[in-house]
């Protein structure tokens, strides 16, 4: 399912946290959203069980990336080339799932082929997210966002796999040659308004 997959520990940079496990045993455990697999999730919604973490948030800075974001347990960094809008696009994800939820900012470097496609591949990604609940489209409306006058607000409705109510949540924008998306998927009772306004409050662009 995951064929092709490159998860990655990195040393020495505090923005590329450890996870509770390793790496490798958490990409052992990938499942869950169906689109998560092909574009959201090379470390996505790990296997869930009993003692999966409570909130625990915490700032981490990802100076490689430009951003820091509040997370609520230690994130696990992932990479993978992924074939979006008929493009081969290595995206990096930086991602934690707690309780079910999935909270993750994602970075597409948009540089060479990629450079004239940002709004091509962000209009993907946002189409991603509406298929991993489920919905045929998702609302998009452009709000000021992170210092930026103008940024994609995504939010959609749906279901999960098993038939259960999800609800998602992004933000979608390019920022100095970067494509971003900041993401949280879930169980609708999970991906409530103190938990949203939490984590897409805590995301930071360096130097703005």
């Amino acid at each position: 399912m995951f064929q092709g997959l490159q998860c990655k520990k990195t040393e020495g940079n505090p923005a590329k946290v450890a996870p509770h496990q390793s790496i490798q045993s958490h990409c052992r455990t990938m499942r869950y959203y169906s689109l998560v697999a092909a574009i959201l999730a090379p470390i996505a919604l790990l296997a869930l069980n009993a003692c999966s973490p409570a909130m625990n948030w915490r700032v981490i800075s990802n100076s490689d990336s430009g951003y820091s974001a509040t997370f609520p347990d230690k994130p696990v960094v992932a990479s993978r080339d992924l074939n979006l809008a008929g493009l081969k696009v290595p995206l990096t994800l930086q991602a934690a799932v707690v309780e079910g939820a999935y909270f993750a900012v994602g970075v597409v470097e948009l540089k060479g082929d990629l450079a004239p496609k940002g709004k091509e591949l962000n209009d993907a990604l946002i189409q991603a997210l509406a298929n991993n609940v489920k919905v045929e489209k998702a609302l998009v409306e452009q709000k000021p966002w992170a210092g930026l006058p103008a940024v994609d607000w995504v939010s959609a409705n749906g279901t999960l796999p098993d038939g259960s109510k999800a609800r998602a949540v992004g933000r979608f924008f390019q920022h100095q040659n970067k494509l971003y998306e900041v993401i949280l998927v879930g169980p609708d009772q999970k991906v409530d308004s103190a938990t949203v306004t939490q984590f897409f409050s805590g995301f930071k662009l360096l130097g703005l």
